[in-house]
C-alpha cells in the first residue's frame, strides 16, 4: 500500500463525509479515500516521519513547557508533509537528471566520510 495525495473532484467524492482532508490510498486495483480527520495524532505524525520528516515540538518562550498541538495542526502538519512529497515526485519525474545529481552526490559524501 502506498498512500499519496490526490487532487479530488467534487464528482469523485460525492458519496464521502464532508471534510477536504482526504489521501488516496491505493492496493494495486482497489482505491480507497481515507479522511486524515478520523486518523489519530499519532498515525498523522507518522505520516511525516515515514516521509523523512521530523515534526518540531516547539516550547512556549514564556513558561517553558511544551505547546500542546490539537488534531487539526496534525492533520494540517500531515497534509503538508504529503504536499511537499507530492510535489517531488512531480519535480522528479519532469527532471530525472536530479536524481541522478543527487545519487552522485551521496555516493560522493559517502567515499568522503569513509
Amino acid at each position: 500500500d502506498t498512500i499519496s495525495t490526490n487532487h479530488v473532484d467534487e464528482d469523485s467524492t460525492a458519496n464521502l463525509p464532508q471534510s477536504n482532508h482526504y489521501i488516496e490510498e491505493r492496493d494495486d486495483d482497489d482505491d480507497e479515500y481515507i479522511d486524515l480527520d478520523d486518523m489519530t495524532d499519532d498515525e498523522l505524525e507518522e505520516i511525516c516521519v515515514s516521509r523523512g520528516f521530523e515534526l518540531v515540538k516547539e516550547v512556549d518562550p514564556a513558561t517553558g513547557e511544551p505547546i500542546v498541538y490539537s488534531h487539526k495542526d496534525y492533520v494540517n502538519a500531515a497534509m503538508e508533509c504529503l504536499q511537499i512529497e507530492s510535489d517531488l515526485e512531480e519535480i522528479l519525474q519532469k527532471h530525472p537528471e536530479i536524481m541522478e545529481d543527487v545519487k552522485k552526490e551521496s555516493e560522493r559524501m559517502m567515499k568522503e566520510r569513509d
